[in-house]
């Protein structure tokens, strides 16, 4: 592959993630600021999403297994931010998201390397293909939001309408919970379940005997091999 064909620049990945900060920082700053993130929760969000894309990563291809950040993202933005719904779903998508489809991205690329398809290729082909897919994604959204009456209240909806949104209920309730009542109220010292906190400690831990005890099982040139 090296020999056939180009690597893709360093300066196109860097001038994207430029580009794109810039524009979200826009998009949370501007229109009156409705989206209720500030610039620094947009940086946090961004900082997330590329602390967790190596680990996590790593862990995709060698496991097959990918944590998600969802829950972190809106756990973080709910004790530092509290109180602002649209604040933690924007905040959500900026660090979880991102860091799902960065995988996504990588993942789309190493399919692409064992097809023998030119690495700028693939990297063109994704941008377009996301620019495409958002735009009919978010132009079919605000046609059915203005077409279809009612749409996402059952209640006012004829019996066995298609148009509930039961996927937006669940996004919307996990809002209020994290954003409104916020984390606080639950696992802080507003709430009734602070110590569970402590089970982030036990989930640290809780790896290690069991590492130590694979290490004392396991012949040393094994070990690399137990995920």
């Amino acid at each position: 592959m090296k020999k056939n064909y180009e690597d893709v620049p360093q300066w196109w990945f860097y001038s994207l993630l430029i580009i794109v900060i810039a524009l979200t920082l826009l998009t949370c700053e501007g229109f009156g600021k409705q989206l209720q993130l500030p610039y620094w929760g947009v940086l946090l969000a961004v900082g997330l999403a590329l602390m967790f894309t190596l680990p996590v990563g790593v862990l995709a291809a060698t496991t097959n297994q990918q944590p998600e950040l969802n829950v972190i993202t809106e756990l973080i933005i709910g004790y530092m931010y509290p109180g602002r719904l649209l604040a933690n779903v924007t905040f959500k998508n900026y660090g979880y998201t991102s860091m799902s489809q960065a995988i996504s991205f990588l993942s789309d690329f190493k399919l692409g390397h064992y097809m023998k398809i030119p690495p700028k290729s693939m990297f063109v082909v994704q941008i377009v293909g996301t620019l495409i897919s958002s735009s009919v994604y978010f132009g079919t959204g605000w046609w059915l939001l203005t077409s279809v009456e009612n749409i996402c209240d059952p209640s006012k909806l004829p019996e066995g309408s298609q148009w509930t949104c039961p996927g937006v209920d669940v996004f919307y309730n996990a809002s209020v919970i994290w954003g409104v009542v916020g984390p606080m109220r639950m696992f802080g010292r507003l709430g009734l379940y602070s110590k569970m906190n402590y089970f982030f400690l036990v989930g640290l831990l809780a790896p290690v005997p069991v590492w130590i005890y694979i290490l004392s099982q396991v012949p040393g040139e094994d070990v690399d091999q137990v995920h």
